[in-house]
C-alpha cells in the first residue's frame, strides 16, 4: 500500500463498534484480507477534536497489499458516536450512501452475507445501463454500512474478477440534495471531471422502492480524477424527496464516516472550498500507521461527505 496523490480517493473510513468482528465479517463475505492493525496515535485524536487519551482501534482491509483502494475501519472506544445512515432510505441524502465493488460471483458474496445477517434493499438482479449489463445487489451491513455488488454479464464479463469475494471499492455512491451544488464541487473544489453527466431510468429495482415508483428518472454524474483510485457517483433523486443526514457525517461517525484522497498540496482547494462557505479543517501534522508522517486536512462537500486531503511527508 501506498499513497499515489494524481487519482482518486484511495480510503473509505468506516466507524464500527469492533475492529476484530468486522475484519473477520469482510473476510468471510467479501475475502478481504487484513494489511494493517493496530491502534491510531493521539495526533489523529486531537485532529478530530477528540478529547486526549481515548483510543482509537483500527484495522485496514482490502483484496491485497496492491489494490488500488482499501477501507479503514475505525473504533472508538469511550467516545458517543451517531450513526449516519442507520435508518436511512435510499432517497435521504448526505454522506457516502455505499461502496461499489466487481465479482465473479455475485451469489456466493450474497449469500454469504445474508448468513451473517446482512440484508439487502432487494433480491440479486439484472441491472441494465447503456451498452452495460451487470448482475447487481446493494448490500445492508449493520450502521448503515452499504455494498453495492456487480457481477458483468456478457459482452462485459470479465475473466479476471476474483471468483471467491469482491475486488476493492471502486467507487463511493452518494445521494445528494441538489446535483449542481454537487458537481461544481467535485469539479470547481476538487478538480475532478465528470466522465457520465445524465438523467437515468432504470428497470430494475436496486433500492427498494415501491415497485410501481421503479424506473423513476434520477439525475446522475459519475466523477473521476486520474486513472488511479476510487471514483464518485453522485445521485439525485427527481420524484422522492428524503431526509438529509448531511449533519452526521462526520469522521468519527459509524458507518461510512469519510473518505482519503492524497494530494500533492492541499492548499488551492482549501482556499476554493472557503471561498464557498464549504466547511475546513486543518491542515496539522499527523501519523497515519502503517504510512507514516503527514500533513492532514479536511473539506465537506455541500452533501455532507468528508474528504481528509492526505499530503504524505
Amino acid at each position: 500500500m501506498q499513497w499515489r496523490s494524481g487519482g482518486g480517493w484511495q480510503e473509505a473510513l468506516v466507524g464500527v463498534d469492533d475492529v476484530d468482528r468486522w475484519s473477520g465479517w469482510l473476510a468471510d463475505v467479501a475475502g478481504w484480507r487484513v494489511l494493517h492493525r493496530g491502534q491510531a496515535g493521539p495526533s489523529l485524536a486531537a485532529a478530530w477534536g477528540l478529547p486526549a487519551g481515548l483510543r482509537i482501534d483500527e484495522a485496514i482491509v482490502s483484496r491485497a497489499a496492491d489494490s488500488p483502494t482499501w477501507l479503514r475501519l475505525l473504533a472508538i472506544e469511550g467516545a458517543a458516536r451517531r450513526p449516519v445512515r442507520a435508518s436511512a432510505q435510499a432517497w435521504d441524502t448526505g454522506g457516502v450512501f455505499s461502496l461499489l465493488t466487481r465479482t465473479g460471483d455475485l451469489e456466493g458474496s450474497y449469500g454469504r452475507a445474508i448468513a451473517r445477517g446482512w440484508l439487502a434493499f432487494n433480491e440479486p438482479q439484472l441491472m441494465a445501463f447503456e451498452q452495460h449489463r451487470n448482475l447487481n445487489v446493494v448490500l445492508r451491513a449493520p450502521f448503515g454500512i452499504h455494498f453495492g455488488l456487480y457481477e458483468p454479464q456478457a459482452p462485459d464479463a470479465r475473466a479476471a474478477l476474483c471468483d471467491h469475494g469482491l475486488e476493492a471499492p471502486f467507487n463511493a455512491q452518494q445521494m445528494v440534495r441538489d446535483i449542481g451544488p454537487a458537481r461544481d464541487f467535485f469539479v470547481a473544489v476538487l478538480g475532478w471531471q465528470a466522465w457520465y453527466d445524465g438523467s437515468v431510468s432504470l428497470a430494475c429495482n436496486q433500492f427498494g422502492m415501491p415497485e410501481n415508483h421503479v424506473g423513476m428518472p434520477k439525475d446522475v454524474v459519475l466523477m473521476r480524477h486520474g486513472a488511479a483510485g476510487g471514483e464518485v457517483e453522485l445521485v439525485h433523486w427527481s420524484g422522492f424527496t428524503g431526509r438529509d443526514l448531511a449533519a452526521r457525517a462526520v469522521p468519527t461517525a459509524l458507518g461510512h464516516a469519510g473518505l482519503r484522497w492524497a494530494v500533492g498540496d492541499a492548499a488551492p482547494i482549501l482556499e476554493r472550498a472557503a471561498r464557498r462557505g464549504l466547511a475546513v479543517r486543518g491542515p496539522v501534522n499527523v501519523e497515519l500507521a502503517p504510512f507514516g508522517a503527514a500533513r492532514l486536512s479536511a473539506v465537506t462537500s455541500p452533501d455532507g461527505v468528508v474528504f481528509e486531503l492526505v499530503e504524505p511527508h
